[in-house]
């Protein structure tokens, strides 16, 4: 059974019966997980018909597209409101019951840019910050039967450029630079999602996706100011 939140209706609506397609049975919430109101609910809904879940999967997630002296309080407190902040509401939501029950996995969708940061700030940082507070997350309750993966995508073809700029939340040259950048050398979500599922069943904590992430992390971990070369002429 998949309980599955998003904000927009009608893309929930045809995931939703995606999944029932194929021969799932799959529940949509329409609302934004800052909402921590509806957030409840939903957790409340969650746990009367169900009493647990098994996999708990945090993968929402918005950037500024901008400079760093141009990216104001306001867009700090905007991309961390849904990169870190909804992904410890969900948590803690979901967790007490999970660790009653004998545990669990919760899988926090990261980014590359959490392990080695990327030229936009507020992004990378709260991708740090799920990384981190993820790490605090197994040492406190890895032995309680809970297992925490945390999926880094690297350049993945996605709308995140997009709504950035419907958002407002672009100076109109990084944003579409990127949306660009996505579109024609993004890799495909389905990817990210098979690397996801199998990381599910074999848990491991760090899941760089697809292979060009695997490998700037180990140059990254290896030879780290080439890294950041790299990355700097990328930007």
């Amino acid at each position: 059974m998949l309980h599955l939140v998003a904000r927009r209706e009608q893309r929930l609506a045809e995931v939703c019966s995606e999944a029932n397609a194929r021969g799932g049975t799959a529940t949509a919430h329409a609302f934004d997980v800052r909402d921590t109101e509806a957030f409840a609910r939903m957790a409340s809904r969650v746990h009367a018909d169900h009493g647990r879940v098994d996999v708990l999967i945090n993968n929402a997630g918005v950037g500024a597209t901008k400079a760093f002296l141009e990216t104001t309080d306001d867009d700090w407190a905007w991309t961390f409101d849904t990169n870190f902040h909804a992904v410890v509401r969900g948590i803690r939501m979901f967790l007490p019951t999970m660790i009653e029950h004998g545990g669990g996995t919760i899988v926090n969708v990261a980014s590359l840019a959490g392990v080695m940061a990327n030229t936009l700030a507020a992004y990378s940082a709260s991708k740090f910050a799920v990384v981190g507070m993820s790490e605090s997350l197994l040492l406190e309750y890895g032995d309680k039967g809970l297992n925490v993966v945390v999926v880094c995508p690297g350049v993945i073809s996605t709308e995140i450029a997009t709504a950035s700029i419907d958002a407002g939340r672009t100076n109109g040259v990084i944003g579409p630079s990127l949306q660009k950048l996505l579109a024609a050398h993004g890799a495909a979500p389905e990817q990210v999602a098979r690397d996801l599922v199998r990381a599910i069943r074999h848990p491991r904590f760090i899941v760089p996706t697809p292979m060009h992430a695997t490998v700037l992390r180990r140059v990254h971990r290896m030879f780290p100011d080439l890294a950041r070369m790299l990355t700097r002429r990328l930007s």
